[in-house]
């Protein structure tokens, strides 16, 4: 299934669709603790966030590429926060 198909399912045929069929890659915390996971399902990604309590957004987000996936691509912003907060104190 390419993107555009998938994006013209209802919600509810997109999660059935994006649970038989997705394989995880990755996760990303922000710096409000906002959880941001990413899956690939044939030749695109979808993403899935959830909050700080873990309550998952009832929304897939599909794309091919651009900032949804350039978070991934720049590591874990909250680690390389800690970092140069660290060495702010040195």
């Amino acid at each position: 299934m390419d993107i555009k198909t998938f994006l013209g399912l209802s919600t509810y045929d997109q999660f059935e669709y994006f649970w038989e069929h997705c394989t995880f890659l990755e996760h990303y915390i922000d710096c409000d603790g906002i959880k941001y996971h990413l899956y690939r399902l044939q030749d695109f990604y979808a993403e899935l966030t959830s909050d700080i309590s873990g309550h998952l957004d009832p929304h897939v987000h599909a794309f091919v590429d651009g900032p949804r996936l350039d978070k991934y691509r720049q590591g874990d912003i909250n680690y390389i926060n800690e970092i140069l907060s660290m060495k702010k104190m040195d």
